[in-house]
């Protein structure tokens, strides 16, 4: 494993459910640290555990590729339509757009109840918010293209979409090829300074030393594990809190109900008993003109 990089790593890693992410990553640490590739232990030991989104879009980008190749190369569209002020196409293609997104979150959906864990409606307006992203910055597309995303993206449409602590490993992003190159001008000629000629003869310049990147430090990975189990206990108790709220929603209309019971039963006891007494009362008449006679 040691000549392994953490992206090849993390791939299988971010292929499997959220459930089965942390008892995952645990095992290839630890893998990774019995090869003797300790760095590598240490980075894949603090590699976030996806959000249920992020998890979700990751899973179409595997899953459902035209799909995504088709809603990229529309993103490029409109955002060259942008550039060159085109009302016209720009009407055009955000009828396609919506089109394309709703097609998309339909997509997502059905991988997610196929992988056994269907999306509430608050993750699905999350997924909905990256795909418009990807569309919206290219940055954005290209990380979603990855399917690393540890997190939901959303853009304004005015700034640069965000991708701090969005991606799992950000070296994925390097040397991705673009999709269309950059729009850009032509630098402006600039008239040729008057010089006079030197007499010495050329000097050598000292070769420039090479610096090799380094990789960013990563999170603690002690302290990545007590946020997913801080993560996971508050998931589990905001569940059970969810469970009680339906529980007791599903009582109070059970106690509403015996309430609407007992009070038909107390109207029709009243009727039984206004209308006793007016027999006992009648009885009453009986016996005393009897007893007269």
């Amino acid at each position: 494993m040691t000549e392994e990089t953490l992206e090849s790593v993390a791939r299988p890693l971010y292929e499997g459910t959220p459930d089965d992410f942390v008892a995952s990553r645990k095992a290839l640490a630890a893998h990774a640290r019995k090869a003797g590739d300790a760095p590598l232990a240490r980075r894949i030991a603090a590699l976030r555990k996806p959000t249920r989104a992020a998890w979700a879009v990751n899973l179409f980008v595997r899953s459902d590729p035209e799909r995504v190749d088709a809603l990229l190369a529309l993103g490029e569209e409109l955002r060259e339509a942008q550039e060159q002020l085109a009302g016209a196409e720009l009407r055009a293609l955000a009828s396609q757009r919506r089109a394309l997104i709703g097609e998309a979150v339909t997509s997502v959906r059905t991988l997610a109840a196929d992988a056994g864990s269907p999306l509430g409606e608050p993750v699905v307006e999350q997924v909905t918010q990256t795909l418009n992203a990807a569309l919206a910055d290219e940055a954005a597309a290209a990380a979603l293209e990855t399917g690393l995303l540890v997190d939901a993206l959303s853009s304004t449409g005015f700034e640069p979409v965000d991708l701090d602590g969005k991606l799992a490993v950000p070296e994925a992003l390097a040397g991705r090829p673009r999709r269309r190159g950059p729009r850009t001008k032509a630098p402006a000629k600039k008239a040729p300074a008057k010089t006079t000629p030197a007499k010495k003869g050329p000097t050598k310049k000292a070769p420039a030393k090479k610096v090799e990147p380094q990789a960013p430090p990563g999170p603690d990975p002690e302290e990545v594990e007590r946020a997913d189990a801080a993560y996971e206990e508050a998931s589990r108790r905001a569940d059970e809190a969810r469970a009680a709220v339906e529980t007791l929603k599903r009582r109070r209309q059970e106690v509403r109900d015996e309430l609407d019971e007992i009070e038909t039963a107390l109207a029709d006891a009243r009727t039984a008993e206004s209308a006793a007494r007016k027999d006992r009362a009648a009885a009453e008449r009986r016996v005393r003109a009897v007893k007269g006679t």
